[in-house]
């Protein structure tokens, strides 16, 4: 549902779409940077650990191209270049 409603609202624009995954391989970690992060939005929950789990059980593949990129050991800044570069 998500994907398609990317879909849409980029075949109304003149904007491409990528598909970009950024995963945290390391599972301790992961969970640790989940649990430790404040984002302080009031109306949305921070998903839990077991929320987190349960989607990922849930995710169905895309079905078009996606750029991996793998955040263990690296800042946000730096996967987003790396982003960047590649889309580039």
């Amino acid at each position: 549902m998500q994907r398609e409603t990317w879909r849409r609202a980029v075949a109304s624009t003149d904007a491409s779409l990528h598909w970009v995954m950024i995963t945290c391989s390391d599972a301790d970690e992961h969970r640790r940077r989940l649990e430790d992060r404040e984002r302080g939005l009031r109306f949305i929950n921070e998903p839990t650990w077991d929320d987190v789990r349960d989607s990922a059980e849930k995710y169905a593949p895309s079905t078009h191209p996606v750029l991996h990129g793998n955040s263990v050991g690296r800042s946000a800044d730096d996967v987003a270049r790396e982003i960047r570069d590649s889309l580039s």
